[in-house]
């Protein structure tokens, strides 16, 4: 990468920053977001997990997806709901059923 090409995205970088300063300052009044809203507009956590652990998660998603399905009539998200729930069962020493209302 040249310099040209750095100085570039060091300009976009600043862009970006500024931008996100000026929305964070007109929601400075406002309170927390609603339910509704998006879950890329959360902060991230990137972790990794031994596949063994990583099938376990995918499988009890499916099975309390599957059991919220056939209560509530809705579908889990798997980042909106699932992963906040099981970090928050664990934190907590709760049971994710209990977490997600199922």
């Amino acid at each position: 990468m040249n310099d040209d090409d750095r100085s570039e995205r060091s300009d976009r970088l600043k862009k970006r920053l500024d931008k996100k300063g000026k929305e964070d300052k007109s929601k400075k009044g406002e309170t927390e977001k609603s339910e509704g809203s998006s879950v890329k507009d959360r902060p991230s956590v990137l972790m990794y997990i031994p596949e063994e652990l990583h099938r376990e998660l995918d499988i009890t998603f499916d099975e309390l997806n599957l059991k919220s399905k056939k209560q509530n009539g809705e579908k889990l998200q798997k980042n909106k709901d699932f992963y906040p729930a099981v970090i928050k069962a664990g934190l907590e020493g709760k049971n994710v059923e209990d977490v997600l209302d199922i």
